[in-house]
């Protein structure tokens, strides 16, 4: 059996540390995090050492398609693992941040090879 201990949307009032108390008062074993890119990964990195949880779990946009709010790509998008040329294609503000990824891969390797 599966009990939702909880939920705290990201527009909430509370301060991190209140959050944090919250999620630690509610025991629970497993916390998905759909704050978005990059939000969710630096609020993990922030606070997994205070939080007691077994599983983190960053889920992004999962849920929003999972709800039923946004579409799953088409299956020739899935079969060639292109969902998220799909995403950017149908959500033009996410291509500045996919065109961000290659410029990060490019400036990493030629601070590697240069020094």
């Amino acid at each position: 059996n599966i009990t939702i201990a909880g939920g705290i949307d990201g527009y909430t009032s509370l301060t991190e540390e209140q959050v944090v108390d919250q999620i630690n008062q509610s025991k629970p074993d497993f916390l998905f995090v759909a704050l978005g890119f990059p939000r969710q990964e630096l609020w993990l990195k922030r606070n997994i050492p205070r939080l007691h949880v077994s599983v983190f779990q960053d889920v992004g946009g999962s849920f929003d398609v999972i709800s039923g709010y946004v579409n799953r790509a088409p299956q020739l998008f899935l079969d060639y693992h292109l969902e998220w040329l799909y995403r950017s294609l149908s959500n033009p503000q996410r291509i500045g941040r996919i065109f961000q990824l290659p410029v990060f891969v490019c400036k990493s390797l030629w601070w590697k090879f240069k020094n």
